[in-house]
């Protein structure tokens, strides 16, 4: 059997094509392979007659199965870091994203808030200066209406509020000797 090239990629041996939990046990199976390939050749069986260049030749598979298992590793590793980063990117990106939006809806919501204070806010200063504008046109009219009155008619101007005091005091008296 002849031994592989020295520069071997571990990509042309099925065996170190194994995912990285079976990556583990690799060098112990391939050293196995080499073993039980050594021991059917001729020669090998013999008790005592192992050739020199046996031991060798399994001790240069063994190293060739590690090295192939090492780099399989490697390269598990690093399609495994590569994975994990484009993940953490892929959340970072998520969270801006997540954050943007947030933020947009802060400042939708601020600037929604603040155009509905100040209309609530000229509504109130209108809303205020047309009760003041009736209150005081009803008060000027009832100041009129009141001299009017007095001037035309003093004695029975007169006569009402005396009557409306004396039906004051009833009313005083009356709520007094029921709550006393």
């Amino acid at each position: 059997m002849a031994l592989p090239a020295e520069e071997t990629n571990y990509r042309d041996y099925p065996e170190a094509q194994a995912g990285p939990a079976e990556v583990v046990e690799m060098p112990v199976a391939v050293e196995l392979v080499a073993c039980s390939t050594l021991e059917n050749e001729p020669g090998t069986q013999e008790a005592g007659t192992e050739e020199p260049g046996v031991q060798q030749r399994v001790h240069e598979y063994a190293t060739r199965a590690t090295q192939a298992a090492s780099q399989a590793l490697n390269t598990a590793t690093e399609t495994a870091s590569q994975a994990l980063n484009t993940a953490t990117d892929a959340a970072r990106q998520s969270l801006n994203t997540a954050t943007e939006a947030a933020s947009e809806a802060l400042n939708t919501t601020r600037e929604s808030t603040r155009r509905i204070y100040q209309q609530a806010r000229t509504r109130a200063k209108v809303g205020y200066s047309h009760v003041s504008e009736s209150s005081r046109e009803w008060v000027g009219i009832t100041k009129r209406s009141a001299k009017l009155v007095k001037r035309d008619y003093p004695l029975q101007t007169l006569g009402a509020i005396a009557g409306a005091a004396f039906l004051c005091g009833m009313a005083l008296r009356i709520w007094r000797a029921r709550n006393s």
